[in-house]
């Protein structure tokens, strides 16, 4: 087994301390020599009832933390959360969206930053949505790879529509722009919504 494999098995772990065991894992990214990862593993919970009766399918990557992106959040992972169940071809499109999301500040020499807008230019990366907005899975508790000292956090990734993008954007307070959001209706699992704006 090589060490990125082994690395990429201790963030599956830690993703099991938090969240129990999954549904599935698997690598699926080989990367050029050059990024200085080989792979990006995916981890998936298929649905389950929660406490208030939504059924979530939650997705997370392991392995872009291996390396840091040099940006103000130096090392992460990403990790989204999708309501009610997906097809097949569904689950596998978006887990290779995940995938290209965790190696693309590796390609670009841009790391990502929490309450920051990411829009791609052409095919959008979560249809019907236009970019996502970055933000903290939970700002009190970090992913701990087990055998490995440190510790980053797990970036949600909330898929947004343009005018929604605009809106945070074009606030001083980034957060409270994506909060009022979610008070208008905006629920960050929820595909198939509409724009709340």
């Amino acid at each position: 087994m090589s060490s990125s494999e082994k690395y990429i098995d201790a963030v599956f772990a830690a993703y099991q301390d938090w969240f129990g065991k999954p549904s599935d894992m698997f690598k699926m990214k080989r990367l050029p020599d050059s990024l200085g990862i080989d792979e990006i593993g995916i981890i998936i919970y298929l649905p389950e009832s929660t406490p208030d009766g939504s059924i979530l399918t939650l997705l997370g990557t392991a392995g872009m933390s291996a390396k840091d992106m040099n940006g103000p959040v130096p090392l992460a992972e990403l990790g989204m959360e999708i309501e009610g169940s997906l097809t097949s071809n569904a689950l596998k499109l978006v887990t290779k969206r995940l995938a290209d999301l965790a190696v693309m500040p590796f390609y670009t020499g841009q790391g990502y930053r929490l309450n920051s807008v990411l829009k791609v230019i052409g095919t959008p990366l979560f249809e019907p949505f236009d970019a996502v907005y970055l933000l903290d899975w939970d700002s009190y508790d970090k992913l701990r790879p087990i055998g490995f000292d440190k510790t980053f956090p797990l970036l949600r990734l909330v898929p947004i529509f343009e005018r929604e993008a605009r809106f945070i954007e074009n606030s001083k307070d980034r957060n409270r722009a994506y909060l009022d959001l979610k008070r208008k209706g905006l629920n960050p699992a929820d595909f198939k919504r509409g724009s709340t704006l």
